[in-house]
């Protein structure tokens, strides 16, 4: 398979002692890239082990390494595998280990001469750490670091951004255009906002500071009248904390006259009252929506949240939405979905993707109904990322504050609706 033009750069980086990052866009090749450099380190440290991390053990054994295997064999550099111990044997009398960041413990007591990381952004600091002071076999003729990973603004902007030794290789995702579907490019255009964009397409660092929604989050636009569409149900995303548990009420629309677009998600209301148990809360929203005209629907929560036992029943919050109120309620354990980044990745999305396509509105009447920092319009502009302070590292969940909750409540329909994965959605 010939190399597509990011992939050559990746290579034409290659020296010795280097230390290189493989920062991408999704789907440029990135697991390829690193079988064919597995291969040729093999070929250049005759005699020397190398290593192989990937973030879940399972990427590397079924990912990585078939390609690997498939690889030495052609260039007459395979001997045996010993799946047990997680090694290739090489003809030349030296090995290939695998392993996973996952636990940085299984890390200890490799010794080698190079080391090929995958994923990065996905692995504990400590993993990276650990790995990296693997490398130190001195007979090594061609000792080297590799990674790759699409960039985030965690500790490997640290550990690679503005640094004199480390070489960074930008790729994106449409120079691999030859070995993609058509219209892949375009489908991630129509669903990404222009900061996720450019992070996860483009291949480039974007600034975690600041208002979490501010580039996308236009109140004037966002913010219209009259968004209700009577006949069609109105479901709830819920965040049920028990000291500040916060409703949103929304209108989920496969497609949307009013604003010509498919897949519409507009916001009629919100519950955020303080101190309220799911007793309360439940007939305080079924008397917003009597008031409101509103035939409510499903309630989407929070896994983790909705598995809490209630204090008075004795059983999950959402066992007693659904056997005593009657709900239908909704949540994935989808790693996907539960995180956070991703929630907020597709809330962007909705509010401006990177084709233009505005897909989230709130309705006028929410200007007027809060009363703190917890209402979801005054939440939409204070919701923010924690400030960068010069040599500490970054850290990507935005502040935890009162505004928190309501932006969860909004982000739980949001993230199993349009899921950022083909994923499993539970139903209860």
């Amino acid at each position: 398979m010939p190399l597509n033009s990011a992939q050559g750069r990746f290579f034409d980086a290659f020296e010795r002692n280097g230390h290189i990052l493989f920062c991408t866009g999704v789907g440029i090749g990135k697991t390829f890239s690193l079988a064919v450099a597995a291969c040729l380190l093999a070929g250049l440290n005759p005699g020397v082990n190398g290593l192989i991390v990937s973030h879940v053990l399972n990427h590397v054994r079924t990912e990585i390494i078939p390609l690997v295997i498939q690889r030495l064999k052609i260039e007459g550099l395979y001997a045996s595998e010993t799946k047990m111990d997680r090694t290739i044997h090489l003809t030349h009398g030296g090995s290939i280990q695998y392993g996973s960041a996952e636990k940085p413990s299984t890390l200890d007591g490799k010794n080698v001469g190079w080391l090929l990381g995958d994923e990065i952004r996905y692995w504990p600091r400590a993993s990276y750490v650990k790995s990296v002071a693997r490398v130190r076999v001195a007979n090594a003729r061609y000792p080297m670091i590799a990674c790759s990973s699409t960039p985030e603004m965690n500790w490997i902007y640290d550990e690679f951004a503005n640094r004199s030794d480390r070489i960074v290789i930008h790729g994106r995702t449409d120079e691999n255009a030859m070995n993609l579907q058509p219209g892949y490019y375009d489908r991630l255009a129509s669903s990404m906002a222009p900061g996720t964009f450019s992070q996860y397409v483009e291949g480039q660092w974007v600034s975690s500071s600041g208002s979490v929604y501010g580039q996308e989050y236009d109140q004037r636009l966002a913010i219209q009248d009259d968004l209700y569409l009577p006949g069609w149900p109105v479901d709830i995303g819920m965040d049920p904390g028990m000291r500040f548990p916060a409703m949103i009420f929304f209108q989920h629309l496969s497609f949307c006259y009013r604003h010509g677009v498919r897949d519409c998600f507009h916001v009629l209301g919100e519950l955020v009252p303080d101190e309220t148990p799911l007793t309360k809360i439940v007939p305080m929203a079924r008397d917003l929506a009597a008031r409101s005209g509103w035939r409510l629907g499903s309630i989407y929560l929070d896994p983790f949240g909705g598995n809490q036992r209630d204090q008075i029943h004795g059983i999950t919050v959402a066992d007693l939405l659904s056997e005593r109120y009657g709900f239908q309620v909704i949540y994935s354990y989808d790693p996907q979905e539960t995180n956070i980044l991703n929630g907020i990745d597709v809330v962007k999305s909705r509010l401006l993707s990177m084709d233009g396509s505005r897909r989230l509105f709130f309705d006028s009447s929410l200007e007027s109904s809060g009363l703190t920092g917890r209402n979801i319009l005054r939440a939409m502009t204070s919701y923010r990322w924690p400030e960068r302070k010069p040599g500490q590292p970054a850290r990507s969940n935005p502040v935890e504050d009162e505004s928190g909750h309501v932006m969860d409540a909004l982000r739980y329909p949001c993230v199993n609706l349009f899921p950022p994965v083909s994923s499993g959605v539970k139903v209860v």
